[in-house]
């Protein structure tokens, strides 16, 4: 079963096109503020859904994902990645 995403899970702007979230999937999101990146179902779930992140955590992560567009694919949000902002 997908979950359909609204809304950015991570800086909670409306997405201009709304994502699907596979279960234990990977959800490709496109958000006007934060930019293009992947979400791990695992990583949202743990920690953002969860709400164990607090909104300056959020807003770093936020701002890392936004830095890394001239690199390439678009990044994708796991564990390991968000604690090595």
């Amino acid at each position: 079963m997908m979950a359909e995403i609204l809304i950015c899970p991570i800086c909670k702007i409306g997405l201009p096109q709304s994502a699907s979230m596979p279960r234990n999937g990977i959800a490709s999101i496109n958000c006007p503020n934060c930019g293009d990146y992947c979400l791990a179902a695992d990583y949202n779930s743990d920690s953002i859904a969860s709400k164990r992140l607090k909104p300056f955590q959020l807003a770093t992560l936020s701002y890392a994902i936004r830095r890394m567009h001239g690199n390439g694919l678009p990044p994708l949000i796991v564990e390991d990645f968000a604690h090595n902002i």
